[in-house]
């Protein structure tokens, strides 16, 4: 299940879209997992109509021969899809169920990191706005800052 706390949306310029921040971080776990690896989105409005499943992970070696590695409804793009994937390399290699368990938490937690160093980066970058203000004063979020 999602944590709505984490999952806001952020707006994607090139696409005209928002997109889950939750679905941004997940992306990025996986290409820092692979960097052959993407999570694809498809808009909508180069959809089929019928097409229940908008996210695809796509391989793309260097050599330029790149397929879709797998296919994905939006309920699905959490972190089970990363726990898939790194239970996947395991089993190449002959790990049996608790390796799969592993992965899981291992994707959880991968989430979770990810996660708190954003809002760490957010929270630096406030303290350093609030720092190098002339004011003796600072707003933010609602909130004064002396």
């Amino acid at each position: 299940m999602a944590n709505l706390e984490l999952n806001t949306y952020i707006y994607d310029a090139d696409s005209g879209h928002f997109i889950s921040s939750e679905h941004q971080r997940i992306a990025e776990v996986i290409q820092e997992y692979d960097s052959n690896l993407y999570l694809m989105w498809i808009p909508p409005e180069k959809r089929e109509l019928d097409d229940t499943q908008p996210f695809a992970i796509v391989h793309m070696p260097s050599d330029g021969q790149q397929y879709v590695v797998r296919r994905l409804k939006e309920d699905e793009v959490d972190y089970r899809l990363l726990a898939w994937l790194w239970s996947n390399d395991q089993a190449r290699s002959g790990n049996d169920i608790l390796g799969k368990l592993e992965a899981e938490e291992a994707a959880r937690k991968a989430l979770q990191l990810k996660a708190e160093m954003e809002r760490r980066e957010e929270t630096k970058e406030l303290a350093t706005s609030i720092v190098k203000s002339p004011l003796n004063w600072y707003k933010h979020g609602g909130k004064v800052f002396k």
